[in-house]
């Protein structure tokens, strides 16, 4: 993600980011990301917890689940998902997460600057390769792959192949599963042959 489109989210953006990676345990998330989620949650459970145990008073007499209790299920693989791309954005294992004392100290820290084990930084501050520069470069790549083909200098199915390796490799950088040091050097090695 490049530091433009960072700058340009509101809260409620931070707040849907860890929703749109419901159970993605990889890649990293920034604090903003984080916290922001931490908050979101904590003022929606409160509004729901007043609700249900006031107004609806359902919660203890019918033995049916207050709304509260159902939101804090509803948020719990998120919420575990999130933690673990913030201990991911310190160069941390997700298991931190689990020490109560360190994990706060590594919630609060701020990111690593750069590319680590775990993807990009999500911030863009000091990654080698931005997300928008890689896209290009990997669609320049096929467009020379192409001009190849239509000079005969290849064949139509190493052609194919390459090009769907090339584009399931940037699917995997895009998801944040592969680095894109590590795209790079896998496109480069496909490249080679021709």
């Amino acid at each position: 993600m490049e530091s433009s489109a960072v700058n340009n989210k509101n809260i409620f953006d931070w707040y849907l980011e860890p929703w749109k990676k419901f159970a993605v345990g990889k890649g990293r998330a920034g604090r903003k990301e984080y916290w922001f989620f931490y908050l979101g949650n904590f003022v929606i459970g409160t509004v729901l917890s007043a609700m249900g145990g006031s107004l609806l008073g359902i919660a203890n007499s019918t033995g049916l689940y207050s709304p509260s209790t159902l939101f804090e299920l509803a948020t719990l693989i998120p919420t575990i998902a999130v933690g673990i791309r913030r201990m991911h954005d310190t160069d941390h294992s997700g298991w931190w997460i689990l020490f109560p004392i360190v994990n706060l100290v590594f919630l609060l820290i701020n990111s690593q600057a750069g590319e680590n084990k775990y993807g990009a930084n999500p911030k863009g501050i000091g990654n080698t390769l931005t997300p928008s520069a890689t896209k290009t470069s990997t669609t320049e790549k096929i467009e020379e792959l192409e001009k190849l083909k239509e000079d005969g200098t290849t064949s139509s199915e190493a052609f194919k192949e390459t090009s769907a390796k090339i584009r399931k490799l940037a699917k995997l950088r895009d998801e944040g599963v592969l680095s894109a040091e590590d795209f790079e050097k896998k496109k480069a090695a496909l490249l080679k042959k021709f």
